[in-house]
């Protein structure tokens, strides 16, 4: 049985962090979904302002921080309306990776049961994708070569973050190559 499950809300550190480009889309797709605060938009405009890189279009953004559908329809103005499945799917795949890889960078504040807990809760916010089954504490063993009852529970959350680690290398290793 599952915990509770609650949305988690992101803002633009996690996708700084983890190096990833970011564009409107994504910025967009992230506040949509529930996964970005709606002052994730004005901290992308406020980034781009900096480097002098902001459309005009945008400029409001730089002050309207807490009306999430007045954010939302200035962004609209300026996105194409063609914003495929296919972009949509990469956008959520590297918001994501970058809130995972946040995750693993806490490893050493948090105890293996805590991540894991975590994961479980990305793992719904993101609509229980088979990709991380393998690593999800409440669902059976994917791995044939692995028995959870020949080992402590401690052995077996040591087993299920490095199955989370082999994860979150191959998602950098997708990433990288698009």
């Amino acid at each position: 049985m599952s915990p509770p499950s609650y949305k988690m809300m992101y803002d633009l550190t996690l996708l700084k962090q983890s190096n990833l480009p970011l564009s409107w889309e994504e910025v967009y797709a992230g506040i949509v979904n529930g996964l970005l605060t709606p002052q994730s938009a004005e901290q992308h405009a406020s980034d781009l302002a900096a480097k002098d890189q902001l459309a005009d279009n945008l400029i409001d953004l730089l002050w309207e921080t807490n009306d999430k559908n007045r954010i939302l329809k200035i962004i609209e103005k300026t996105l194409a309306q063609t914003m495929s499945e296919n972009s949509l799917n990469l956008i959520k795949k590297k918001l994501r990776y970058a809130i995972l890889n946040d995750l693993k960078n806490k490893e050493d504040e948090l105890d293996k049961k805590k991540i894991l807990s975590l994961i479980d809760i990305i793992y719904e916010n993101f609509g229980c994708p088979p990709d991380m089954e393998s690593f999800i504490y409440y669902l059976p063993s994917t791995d044939a070569s692995y028995d959870p009852s020949l080992h402590s529970p401690e052995e077996n959350q040591k087993h299920l973050i490095d199955k989370f680690h082999i994860f979150l290398a191959q998602e950098k290793a997708d990433l990288e190559k698009l």
